[in-house]
């Protein structure tokens, strides 16, 4: 895809911060090697992912301020949205910003804002499973033939982010998620193009090609 200018760029940070709320999530493409490994491990099926990073979105109660958990070496940690905005797009990136289908008409109830909530500030700190993403890689280039069972001591970015769904699918879980111990990037992409994931803000352009031909 194209280079965004710097009006794309100020516009699409300004969307995301005028529309993201409480439950939303974002899909993030980077321009570092190690994010472009993640890309090419997990284009392996009849899609090729375009991002490599995922992050959940939540409001804090007192501020109303908008928080993300970044879930990266060596550990998790919660940073303003606008912060991670300006780091992804400045160092030429750009981000998506998805909604679960089942909140596109209604907001999420307290309850269900608090629980995820909860959940994402509970990971605070948690390191991040190098060593998972280690045996990923092994294993789409042949060199293991099975990744080790998830212990849930450490997490990457895609389990961290949907783990609150999955733990708690009477308030959303798409398919995608169905099954999967090591959950990566793409498959929030497959949730996207199943339509249980909605277009808030950011790159519409990338949300496009992810819905067709990507």
């Amino acid at each position: 895809m194209k280079k965004l200018t710097q009006q794309e760029i100020d516009y699409q940070i300004r969307g995301i911060m005028q529309n993201a709320r409480s439950c939303d999530w974002g899909e993030a493409r980077s321009t570092t090697i190690f994010g472009g490994g993640i890309r090419v491990m997990t284009s392996q099926g009849q899609h090729r992912s375009w991002g490599n990073h995922n992050f959940p979105i939540w409001e804090d109660p007192k501020t109303s301020e908008l928080l993300t958990l970044q879930i990266e070496t060596p550990s998790a940690h919660i940073v303003p949205l606008l912060d991670y905005l300006y780091a992804v797009y400045y160092s030429g990136g750009s981000v998506i910003i998805c909604r679960p289908d089942v909140f596109s008409s209604v907001r999420p109830s307290p309850g269900t804002e608090r629980h995820l909530r909860v959940s994402w500030m509970a990971m605070d700190g948690t390191n991040y499973d190098k060593t998972s993403i280690k045996q990923i890689f092994k294993m789409y280039i042949r060199w293991r033939k099975k990744i080790r069972t998830n212990d849930k001591t450490t997490i990457y970015c895609t389990e961290g982010t949907f783990a609150p769904f999955v733990d708690n699918i009477k308030i959303w879980m798409a398919d995608a998620f169905v099954g999967e111990t090591h959950p990566v990037p793409i498959h929030s992409e497959h949730a996207m193009r199943a339509k249980r994931a909605i277009f808030i803000a950011g790159n519409r352009a990338a949300y496009d090609l992810i819905m067709t031909v990507y």
